[in-house]
């Protein structure tokens, strides 16, 4: 239809545009176009047409880098995004760059586990990752309580979730609950501020007196993101603003087994923790400051 319209061979379709090769131009507005503010919208290969080459509609680039863009759209699929595509194109482009990346970042852990959440990070696998209840142990979890009893903005809503749930039974009456705190990993690089949740049946004594017998599993969302709370040490910020700016790769969630648990109204915290020792396992995230700062040209 095209070439009936505009003659033979001046509509060329790439993955994301139509181009018409008479005024080097595009038909459409470029996808990444809030990416590139300095280049026309519409600009075929960036206006250097002859040392680029232009990457399907969104960029141009070097000669080299089409290949790797070649393969990134098979590897990608069909029916992926642009976002996809891209995502794709920088796992094989910057592979040797990432791999370097990745290894001075793990360099900086001497413990196992983050050494193991960055590799699958950089794997950019995504989707789940389930640790032992060996290694929920290893990321030396501070210990925590059902009900925290704290009076603060922080455990409000935790709080307020559990006395709901105790006060809506009577003195010897049983029922099932599912609760959250908030936990603290002891190792860093490993779960930073999770998640604890809890799932069993919450039993009302006399008077205040409440017993709780069920499951608790450990969820966090590994990934470079910012706390909305600002919730990190100095340290764990800037080794994570670090892995956020240099680190590639795709984020993931992590569990734990679901794990037997008790607690009653007369103990400070879940019997798990029981003659455990809790210890802290400091990484050296933090000094890469200077060599990420170099290589930025800071």
């Amino acid at each position: 239809m095209d070439n009936e319209l505009k003659g033979e061979g001046n509509s060329l379709n790439y993955k994301f545009r139509m181009h018409d090769p008479r005024v080097g131009r595009f038909f459409a507005v470029d996808p990444l176009a809030a990416k590139y503010p300095h280049y026309s919208p519409y600009s075929f290969s960036g206006n250097k047409v002859i040392h680029r080459v232009e990457l399907e509609g969104l960029e141009d680039a070097k000669f080299g880098m089409q290949i790797d863009w070649n393969t990134a759209l098979e590897m990608a699929g069909e029916g992926a995004t642009t976002e996809q595509v891209v995502e794709k194109y920088n796992q094989i482009h910057y592979a040797g760059t990432n791999q370097i990346r990745t290894e001075l970042f793990k360099s900086q852990f001497s413990h196992y586990l983050p050494k193991k959440f960055i590799d699958k990070y950089s794997s950019y696998e995504g989707g789940t990752l389930n640790i032992t209840e060996q290694e929920a142990l290893d990321v030396n979890p501070y210990s925590v309580a059902i009900y925290q009893g704290k009076n603060s903005k922080k455990y409000q809503e935790e709080k307020d979730n559990f006395l709901n749930e105790l006060n809506s039974l009577k003195a010897g009456e049983s029922k099932k609950v599912k609760l959250s705190v908030s936990g603290k990993a002891g190792t860093q690089g490993s779960l930073g501020q999770f998640t604890i949740n809890f799932e069993g049946i919450l039993t009302r004594g006399d008077d205040k007196e409440w017993s709780f017998e069920g499951t608790m599993q450990f969820y966090d969302k590994w990934d470079f993101d910012k706390k909305k709370d600002g919730g990190r040490t100095s340290g764990s910020e800037t080794a994570t603003q670090i892995g956020r700016l240099f680190l590639p790769g795709k984020g993931f969630d992590i569990y734990s087994p679901k794990i037997k648990v008790k607690q009653t109204s007369k103990d400070q915290k879940v019997d798990w923790w029981k003659d455990k020792e809790i210890k802290e396992v400091k990484s050296n995230a933090a000094e890469l400051v200077p060599y990420f700062d170099e290589e930025k040209g800071g």
